[in-house]
């Protein structure tokens, strides 16, 4: 309604003059209250459409002007504030997760969870019923209150940051010495996106928090945390904490859950490792060896930091889609000794092992995607994206994207590598299966080990010292240069790890002219000449053979350096890319 309607005003001050009259005067604020809450006569019926859905917006609208009109002075917004605090409270009290236990409440008992429980399905599942379902009001008050104010911190370092092209695919998460260590979040180019994404975890998890401190048996997210508190290693004292907070469970609760866990898995192992004729494959059991260290921070009689030797693996189930692709009848025992019979009158010609025509294809798009990378990245950028040569290597055998059927085996106590501590582990592995020494022993195909190259006599030589260079220092040295601290050590296992340090110090060595902080917009013919006549510069066997013949030989030691490092950067960025034919 506009603010000056002389007809309306005309009648508004009509009534209140009535109101002012005798034989009875009452004020604007008594008449509304009595229309409101009067049970006399048809008063009831008159306001009986003020909260249907005919009516509701208008009474919203009379309720935000009546809001206004108490805001206008300091009094009248400080009493607006209290009532306000106390219908939030009361709205908010009534919504909690409900009572009993899931599915039909929210309670999660350590005795009776299950694996499924720690999927990221099963937390989106939680996450959904208790801001949607359970408590709405306060999570869309603490989200209105996120969403009103603007991510600052998001927005000051993404000023901060070159402009990144939205089209491109980001960086991996090991381009800062920070995230080195394999882990980091996957993070949104847009600053708006990532702030929203934090936002809804702060408000779910303080949900959670505030039902959990309400009934501490509405326990999904604390259960959760509770187990992967105590998996990861935190210590007592920390998770002791962390329950005050509300974020998780007690440590008992959690060991309770881990051993609910330990003996459906033990029904788990034994059930699928059981013998069955209609499976043409066996599962196939990875072990390998492992230490670990009990640490005791006050040493004293009795109680001292020990290393326990032993050996961890899991069982992995071949995938049901790869055995209906076989042909059963080539995988037995006959088939296998019929094939070995073939092997003397079978001719060897030295094209089985040379690629083919399409294979070499693949090889050259993968060399040409690296050089139009680090053109990319570097130097210049296509004017037009679509037809210029990719970046990223084509794919040839990608890897499928549905997550292996693996079980987990029980930790097995083994002395070292050694027959002894082989038939521990044997042993061990008998009794998590289920299986008899016949039933296990005749299946059993030994595929790749190590555990015997301890006992190699060679190992016990002293080894060759090296040549003494005072200028060789070692990549640490360049490490410490990049941010990685020296002190710290790679773990042993840890390729994707290595790779990148591997590419890092290459790349810090490299003798070149500062890049420019700029790219250059080129012709995307012009963009895909230059890939195509580097290539033909450099990479080609006939640019080694020609660089060879030269007296001098820096050219040729850079062009065979480019070529053995450059199958480096091919496996990192195919694996990356999932495609494991060409890694």
């Amino acid at each position: 309604m506009a603010n000056i309607h002389p007809v309306v005003d005309a009648k508004v001050l009509a009534v209140c003059e009535a109101l002012n009259k005798l034989p009875t005067k009452i004020t604007p604020k008594v008449f509304f209250m009595r229309f409101l809450v009067s049970t006399y006569s048809q008063l009831p019926y008159l306001r009986g459409c003020w909260a249907t859905k005919k009516g509701i917006n208008s009474t919203m609208d009379l309720a935000s002007a009546l809001r206004d009109e108490i805001n206008k002075t300091a009094l009248g917004r400080e009493a607006w504030e209290a009532f306000i605090l106390q219908e939030a409270i009361q709205i908010a009290s009534k919504q909690e997760p409900p009572r009993g236990n899931f599915p039909k409440g929210a309670f999660h008992s350590s005795t009776t969870v299950a694996n499924h429980f720690f999927t990221a399905e099963e937390q989106q599942v939680h996450d959904n019923q208790l801001t949607k379902y359970h408590m709405p009001f306060i999570y869309g008050l603490l989200m209105g209150i996120l969403k009103a104010g603007t991510p600052t911190d998001d927005s000051a370092q993404e000023e901060e940051r070159p402009p990144v092209d939205p089209t491109e695919t980001p960086d991996d998460s090991s381009t800062s010495p920070e995230e080195m260590d394999g882990i980091a979040y996957e993070l949104a180019h847009n600053p708006q996106d990532r702030y929203n994404h934090r936002a809804k975890r702060i408000v779910t998890t303080i949900c959670s928090m505030v039902g959990f401190a309400r009934n501490r048996r509405a326990n999904a997210l604390q259960l959760h945390n509770s187990v992967r508190f105590f998996a990861c290693g935190i210590s007592e004292r920390v998770q002791e904490y962390m329950n005050y907070l509300g974020l998780c469970s007690s440590r008992s609760t959690g060991m309770s859950a881990l051993n609910t866990l330990a003996k459906g898995n033990i029904k788990m192992l034994k059930t699928v490792m059981a013998i069955n004729k209609e499976i043409p494959m066996a599962a196939s059991i990875c072990i390998d060896n492992i230490d670990m260290e009990r640490r005791v921070h006050q040493s004293s009689v009795g109680h001292r930091s020990h290393t326990f030797r032993g050996t961890w693996g899991y069982i992995h189930l071949p995938n049901k889609k790869l055995l209906a692709t076989l042909d059963c009848s080539q995988l037995t025992l006959d088939a296998y000794h019929e094939a070995i019979k073939q092997v003397p009158s079978m001719e060897i010609e030295p094209m089985m092992f040379l690629p083919t025509k399409a294979e070499q294809e693949v090889e050259l798009a993968v060399w040409k995607s690296q050089i139009a990378s680090v053109l990319h990245k570097y130097l210049a950028t296509p004017l037009d994206k679509k037809t210029a040569l990719p970046t990223e290597p084509p794919q040839v055998e990608q890897i499928s994207h549905e997550a292996p059927d693996l079980h987990m085996l029980k930790l097995m106590d083994a002395s070292d590598n050694s027959a002894e501590g082989m038939g521990q582990v044997f042993h061990n592995l008998l009794q998590q299966t289920g299986l008899t020494s016949e039933e296990f022993f005749s299946q059993l195909q030994p595929m790749d080990g190590d555990l015997g190259r301890s006992r190699i006599s060679i190992a016990y030589k002293p080894s060759e010292p090296p040549v003494h260079d005072s200028s060789n220092c070692g990549a640490w040295q360049h490490l410490e240069a990049l941010g990685f601290p020296s002190d710290k050590a790679i773990q042993k296992k840890d390729f994707t790890l290595m790779v990148n340090q591997m590419e890092r110090v290459f790349e810090a060595m490299s003798n070149a002219n500062n890049v420019p902080e700029e790219r250059v917009q080129l012709p995307t013919a012009q963009w895909n000449a230059i890939v195509e006549e580097c290539y033909e510069t450099y990479f080609t066997p006939k640019a080694r053979s020609n660089a060879a013949s030269k007296d001098s030989p820096k050219l040729s030691n850079t062009l065979l350096q480019l070529h053995d490092f450059s199958t480096v950067v091919e496996a990192k960025r195919a694996m990356k890319a999932g495609d494991m034919a060409e890694s």
